[in-house]
């Protein structure tokens, strides 16, 4: 008897057998307000509808009641209400995301290309969607109309820049006679091949010209004078001799105007 008296009293003690999962009603309705508040975040992401908008608002309150009556508990609930306050977090998030949606897409619906733009509307005084879209197709214009104009003037300073360096540069024989060295060059160095009676050979090196001088031919009409010494022509008797050369180009007519090659150095 002694022995059944003690085992009744030991199973008389309270135990809390409640743990984190179990079907508790505070459990519950924790879970419960977590995949209502997952299912919220989908919902504020997914749609615009008023329905988020004044269903999220309770369940909301009812997150932070939720969190005032987890707090007071002890043991393993903790667990229970980090699940709530993510819950608490997801509804704001859903809340907010919903808000930003529905917003954006009535803006659309008055005709704006967004709710930024029906913000800048109302910023600027415009009580209409059509009255904001002229003021931003007329704006647009106008600095199309002006960065066409700058295009326009940049072209013209770009013209005259390229006359004003073209006036100077048509003072100076050197600078001139750069700008149609190649075609005159090329077409001198034909000539002076064609001349020789019998073999010949150019003494220039890899990196040097051959037409190393240059001078006005007619300063007036345009034509520079190239010139060179770098040239053997190898006579009948089978010696080379050192030749001089020099062609007169005119480039309007883009032709040598002038010829000479004769034996000796400039």
């Amino acid at each position: 008897m002694h022995a059944l008296r003690q085992q009744l009293s030991l199973n008389s003690i309270p135990v809390d057998r409640s743990h984190p999962f179990g079907l508790t009603s505070g459990n519950l309705f924790i879970y419960g307000s977590f995949l209502t508040g997952s299912a919220w975040i989908f919902l504020g992401w997914m749609t615009y509808s008023i329905f988020s908008r004044f269903l999220l608002a309770p369940l909301l309150l009812a997150a932070l009641v939720g969190i005032v009556w987890c707090l007071r508990q002890t043991g393993y609930r903790w667990l229970a209400c980090a699940l709530l306050a993510g819950t608490f977090c997801g509804a704001v998030l859903g809340f907010a995301t919903a808000e930003i949606k529905r917003d954006e897409v009535r803006a659309v619906e008055l005709g704006y290309s967004g709710a930024r733009a029906k913000n800048d509307a109302a910023r600027l005084g415009f009580t209409n969607a059509a009255q904001y879209n002229v003021h931003i197709r007329a704006k647009a214009e106008d600095a199309k109309r002006a960065a066409d104009q700058k295009a326009v003037e940049d072209a013209q300073i770009a013209a005259e820049t390229m006359r004003l360096v073209d006036l100077l540069c048509r003072e100076s024989a050197d600078c001139y006679g750069n700008k149609f060295y190649r075609q005159a060059t090329a077409a001198c160095e034909a000539m002076v091949q064609r001349s020789a009676k019998y073999d010949f050979k150019w003494t220039n090196g890899w990196d040097e010209s051959k037409f190393e001088y240059r001078k006005w031919g007619d300063q007036e009409r345009g034509t520079i004078v190239y010139a060179g010494d770098r040239l053997q022509l190898q006579n009948g008797f089978g010696n080379w001799i050192v030749h001089r050369y020099a062609c007169e180009f005119d480039p309007a007519r883009n032709a040598i105007v002038y010829f000479n090659l004769e034996a000796g150095r400039i």
